[in-house]
């Protein structure tokens, strides 16, 4: 096996990891870019002349709209969209799924007395009613108390009061995904902090942690297995294909035992790259969302995918040649060499992949999957050149281990017997065992054991 054949063997097995870290990072990315969204646009709409008052119902209808939007991405349903008119219109906020079309009207007055009337103005009348979370309990009360008031006097008025009595919520809820409630105080509290620029979104929940839940990061972490799971078993079968392609030309014909090889490197590479991305997607996501605390989450690095996708092949390598050394097929000082050459070559293979990416990125400009290929290339650069660097330096410690002595915790094996010939040529007469003749015989062997009560002697 040539280098190059070494360094696509490490590609094949570092790029399921690779590919499913990346996509556990980018599931937490499109959580966070759509909390950042909320943020800028409540920032936006409280940075006005408005009194305070005004202030904490505008910026309530992109708290509703974009919480509605930070869970849906959360839990993966992506065909739900929300928007802020803005306008003179009495509507609000616009929700639509595949399935629903809703459209909202919010009011956040100072008490539940002047939410209540405010929310049952006859012009919002077939629209969702959303209200403070702190207030919804009293304006049901009120609602119920003023329809009662004016059902014989003012009917037209106490439906309208009857329909906030039903209808109104501190929540606006579209194909499964909620908004998060939100009480006058609060809002209040974020208008004024939005006026003193000293607005923090993680006092007030808008963080990553509190939307994605650990079912979220499994699920989408199959997802991304899927994906590593293709992209490995591609990886695998090309060169059986290149095999199969060079000899149909060459014979003229397809051989079937070319075509087994095909289907049976593709079939195994895909439980591999499975496996490998599920797990790199389940750790990067975990660590990068916060789930794991927000102390892992503020010490992650920038390269935290290369990080866990490199960590997580060592690992699994680790293993697999550990059940090797407890079935005999390998010995102690072959794992532990094998766990070196991992560590060095995997990683600066992971590092060329980022660095293809990026260039891949660069030229493909999102139209083609110019990413991957460029992450692949650089893997296969990276690990060659590492193979390379790798043994260049074990000569190198090697040449010292072997003046030394040393056997750096047995990692190298330091064998002290002379060659059969050096001693043949220093006058030595040697024994071979296997040839020689002898005959059994009878003589009984001693042995250690008990003799007395608490005394071990010789026994027959």
């Amino acid at each position: 096996m040539n280098e190059f054949q070494k360094a696509y063997k490490k590609t094949i097995q570092s790029m399921g990891g690779f590919e499913g870290s990346l996509e556990g990072e980018k599931y937490v990315n499109n959580v966070e870019k759509a909390i950042n969204k909320t943020v800028n646009e409540m920032i936006k709409i409280g940075k006005t002349n408005k009194d305070i008052h005004y202030i904490k119902g505008d910026i309530a209808e992109p708290w509703h709209a974009g919480t509605i939007k930070i869970y849906a991405t959360a839990k993966g349903l992506n065909d739900i969209e929300t928007f802020v008119p803005r306008n003179n219109s009495p509507i609000d906020i616009i929700a639509s799924s595949p399935t629903e079309f809703l459209k909202a009207q919010l009011k956040y007055y100072k008490t539940a007395e002047d939410t209540t009337k405010a929310i049952s103005n006859p012009k919002y009348a077939g629209l969702i009613k959303i209200v403070p979370s702190d207030q919804l309990e009293s304006i049901k009360e009120i609602a119920h108390r003023l329809y009662l008031k004016n059902l014989s006097t003012r009917p037209e008025l106490a439906k309208h009061y009857l329909d906030t009595y039903n209808n109104a919520s501190d929540i606006l809820k579209i194909g499964g995904a909620p908004s998060t409630p939100l009480t006058e105080k609060e809002a209040f509290r974020i208008a004024k902090e939005i006026q003193k620029d000293n607005f923090d979104p993680k006092l007030h929940g808008l963080t990553s942690e509190n939307f994605i839940q650990l079912s979220d990061i499994i699920r989408e972490s199959g997802e991304a297995a899927l994906n590593a799971a293709l992209i490995t078993a591609i990886l695998k079968a090309t060169p059986h294909i290149k095999n199969l392609i060079v000899n149909f030309l060459q014979e003229g014909k397809v051989n079937t035992e070319d075509l087994k090889n095909v289907g049976l490197s593709a079939l195994s590479g895909a439980g591999e790259g499975y496996l490998r991305g599920g797990i790199a997607a389940i750790i990067t996501a975990s660590c990068k969302s916060g789930i794991l605390g927000t102390s892992v989450k503020s010490l992650i690095p920038k390269q935290l995918p290369f990080v866990v996708a490199g960590a997580t092949v060592i690992a699994m390598n680790a293993v697999h040649n550990a059940i090797g050394v407890y079935k005999g097929k390998i010995s102690e000082a072959e794992f532990a060499e094998a766990c070196l050459r991992d560590s060095f070559v995997i990683s600066f293979g992971i590092l060329g992949a980022s660095v293809g990416a990026k260039i891949g990125a660069s030229i493909g400009q999102g139209a083609i999957p110019i990413p991957i290929l460029g992450a692949i290339i650089g893997n296969v650069v990276g690990t060659i050149c590492a193979t390379i660097v790798y043994e260049g330096i074990k000569n190198i410690y090697f040449s010292f281990f072997i003046k030394s002595g040393v056997s750096f915790w047995k990692i190298v094996q330091q064998n002290y017997e002379l060659p059969r010939k050096i001693l043949e040529e220093c006058g030595f007469e040697l024994i071979d065992y296997e040839e020689l003749d002898y005959e059994e015989n009878d003589n009984q062997l001693l042995k250690r054991g008990v003799i007395k009560i608490n005394r071990i002697g010789y026994i027959v």
